[in-house]
Parts: C-alpha cells; structure tokens; sequence
C-alpha cells in the first residue's frame, strides 16, 4: 500500500504521466503514479497499431507549426527534451528505433510496450510508486494550495504538488475520458471546449472492407464545410469501415 504522504502525484500513466513521474523521481522527490485502469500505458500500447510511431522527422518549430497558432505551448518541453534525446534515451535502454517510411520513428521491435518498459521500469528503479485502479476523485486544496488527492470515493494522500497527466477524452476503452478536465476546472482552471483532432471517415459502401488494411503513404484529401475549406496530407489507411490517418 502506498504511503500517506509524497512529493509529487501524478494521475495518469501515459506518455505525458510517465515523463514527469521519471522526472520527479530524478530529481529526487517521492513520486507516486495513479492510474484508474488496471494497468499502465494502455492507450499508449494502442498506438500505431500497437507499435507506436512515437515521433518525426519533423524540427521542433515545424512541429509546433502543424499545431496552429497554439502549437507554442511546446516550446519549452521540447528545448529540455527533444526528439534526439528522447531516441537516445530508448537506445540507452534497449529500445532501438527507425525511420519506416521516411517520416515516422517506430520502435524496431514493432512493439510499443517496449517504450512504456523503459519508462516505467526507469522510473521504478528511481523510486517510483505506481497505482493502478485508483481513480482521482477530487485535487485537494488547503489555503489556496494544492495539498494532495482523494481517490476511490474514500483515502486521501497529501502531496505539495499534483501534476494532472489526465490525457484526452478520446477512446474511453483505453481509459479516454473528461476527468483531468473536470479536476483541473475544479481547482479554477478555465477549461476550453475539447474539439477532435483526429477522427475517423466512415463509409457505406462495399468496396471498402475489399481494400482493408492498404496503405497510401502519401495521400492528400479536402473537403469543404460552409465557407470553409480543409486540405490535410499524409499516410492513409483503409480500415474496414472506411479511411483512418496514421
């Protein structure tokens, strides 16, 4: 059972979770890792078809141009962390990687749970404490100061500081959900409306289950929506349904 009292919690154990766990644990403070599934990582063992095309050739500034005018945001966590530290990090770890179509970085492996090893099993050798099914009910505040969590309806664990590593509300089957958004506006945060990033096409007609898992490695699609156009380029997959991005 975990102790009543850390330096650092952090809810959520996706990429952004295990980072600043790994980080905090680093620099020397006890750090514990709450996650409400029942085992870490999940959504990141999803990605890229369960192989995680975990980065691209892309440099950091154009990086954050494909993100609109809020793409700066980034700015700082990739000075002190890039792409190539990121890479040699895995390396270091027995994670080697390559470039598969030219574009994106995958495990040579072709498995993702290899970097969410090298993560988890880096951070635990540091001190990290992870719990799994321990939903974060509520971030609790003393003086206008976070001072830890309740989790499950019931216990609570002091912390000075909470870092909300939540993730997106997508695919709640992988744990997607509004909870890091409700927890964060509950503690005075002004929450902007979540709109999807990636969404998938659906198709009605036949022809498409026939072309099920073809890839088009460089493929452009546009489509118009009132006065508005969008244009997007990149990989194409057909899935038995219809098209998905990669």
């Amino acid at each position: 059972m975990q102790k009543s009292s850390y330096d650092v919690i952090v809810c959520g154990s996706g990429p952004a979770g295990l980072s600043a766990a790994l980080a905090s644990c680093e620099c020397g403070k006890s750090c514990l890792l709450l996650e409400k599934m029942p085992r870490p990582g999940v959504k990141l063992l999803a990605s890229g078809g369960g192989r995680c095309n975990f980065s691209n050739l892309l440099s950091g500034e154009d990086f954050m141009k494909a993100f609109g005018r809020n793409g700066g945001f980034m700015r700082k966590a990739l000075e002190v962390f890039s792409r190539d530290d990121l890479r040699h990090f895995l390396d270091q770890h027995h994670v080697p990687t390559f470039l598969e179509d030219g574009f994106h970085y995958f495990p040579k492996s072709g498995r993702a749970s290899d970097l969410l090893n090298a993560f988890l099993h880096t951070a635990e050798k540091a001190g990290l404490e992870l719990c799994c099914s321990c939903r974060v009910d509520a971030v609790k505040t003393r003086n206008g100061s976070v001072c830890g969590v309740r989790i499950n309806d019931s216990e609570e664990i002091a912390s000075r500081k909470v870092i909300l590593a939540c993730g997106g509300t997508a695919m709640p089957v992988l744990g997607g959900s509004a909870l890091g958004l409700h927890l964060a506006e509950k503690v005075g945060h002004t929450i902007v409306k979540p709109l999807p990033a990636m969404a998938p096409l659906y198709c009605c007609e036949d022809w498409v289950k026939s072309l099920a898992g073809v890839s088009l490695p460089d493929a452009s699609l546009s489509f118009r929506t009132g006065k508005t156009s969008v244009k997007s380029r990149g990989t194409l997959l057909f899935t038995h349904t219809g098209l998905s991005g990669m």
